[in-house]
């Protein structure tokens, strides 16, 4: 991915597609998932308990 298409994708001048969303976060580390709207409140209070856990001493 071009410098240019990712500055682009990061002013909102373009729409990116969801393979460009994809190798964004694969370049960052992350995995991209798609989660039912009912069951994403939940996976977010599992993922921030998580995180908490972690970085208790």
């Amino acid at each position: 991915m071009s410098p240019q298409h990712l500055s682009d994708v990061e002013s909102g001048k373009v729409d990116p597609r969801l393979s460009t969303i994809e190798r964004i976060a694969e370049s960052l580390g992350l995995s991209l998932i798609l989660v039912p709207k009912a069951t994403a409140p939940a996976i977010r209070r599992m993922l921030v308990s998580d995180e908490r856990r972690k970085k208790k001493p």
